[in-house]
């Protein structure tokens, strides 16, 4: 992976942080997060609540990807200090997000980062590839 991209996965956990961003996604980040970091199960409905609130949000395209891009780097931050013997249900949470995507790039990044997390590889967000989008 580029460290150029570790410095932007840093910069969106950051905004994720920031009120105004957290407020304009369509799900908790920090929620989301902290779920998937205690536990798989829990991590799979809480993902899947977030993907039907932004499937009902009537977004654009590249809105919708950024929603998806942020709520797969929310799972895979929590995925970080998931048990191993619950990752592959981390890993299933991914691919749901993948299966929406409209940007066949961000989908194959969202899914490769699955198979990691379900093989135990590596560190989660190291996956991730880089999908630019427009601001909504």
């Amino acid at each position: 992976m580029n460290q150029g991209f570790g410095y932007l996965i840093a910069a969106v956990l950051a905004l994720l942080a920031n009120q105004a961003v957290a407020q304009s996604l369509g799900f908790d980040a920090n929620a989301v997060q902290a779920v998937c970091g205690q536990s798989g199960s829990a991590c799979q409905k809480v993902t899947l609540d977030a993907l039907d609130r932004i499937a009902r949000a009537d977004l654009t395209d590249a809105a919708l990807n950024t929603q998806l891009g942020a709520l797969a780097a929310a799972v895979a931050a929590g995925a970080e200090t998931t048990p191993q013997d619950q990752r592959i249900q981390i890993s299933q949470s991914l691919m749901s997000i993948a299966d929406l995507s409209t940007d066949k790039r961000q989908a194959q990044s969202i899914n490769d980062l699955a198979g990691q997390i379900a093989q135990g590889k590596g560190r989660p967000l190291e996956a991730l590839e880089p999908v630019g989008s427009s601001p909504a």
